[in-house]
């Protein structure tokens, strides 16, 4: 009976070590899986964060490149005024030129007419 009771505690014993090592292999797998989910989060978020960055810088240099562009365009602009303001200048002497022409001529005409 002693014998009996020994090898019931023993053999009870051995499913309890045996249960107890499912348990922590079980346990183990749970925890492995959310150390690779972490490890994936991780990832995602290093690689979000990195595409906020990228689209930042993007949306800088856009930006930049916008501003450039207004000054250009407003020095061009400026140009073409001062060119137009040029060419305004330009006529009114091509003007006086042949205004003074015409008046030269008609006072040779003139000249000629009396002599």
């Amino acid at each position: 009976a002693r014998a009996e009771k020994i090898s019931k505690q023993f053999a009870d014993s051995q499913l309890a070590l045996f249960n107890s090592q499912e348990e922590t292999a079980a346990a183990n797998e749970r925890i492995a899986g959310l150390e690779d989910q972490l490890r994936r989060a991780r990832q995602q978020s290093a690689q979000n964060e990195h595409l906020k960055r990228e689209a930042e810088l993007r949306r800088r240099s856009d930006e930049t490149r916008a501003r450039e562009a207004e000054a250009r365009a407003s020095a061009a602009d400026a140009n073409k005024s001062d060119a137009e303001r040029e060419r305004d200048r330009l006529r009114a002497d091509l003007d006086k030129l042949k205004a003074a022409d015409d008046e030269r001529r008609a006072t040779e005409a003139k000249t000629r007419a009396e002599a």
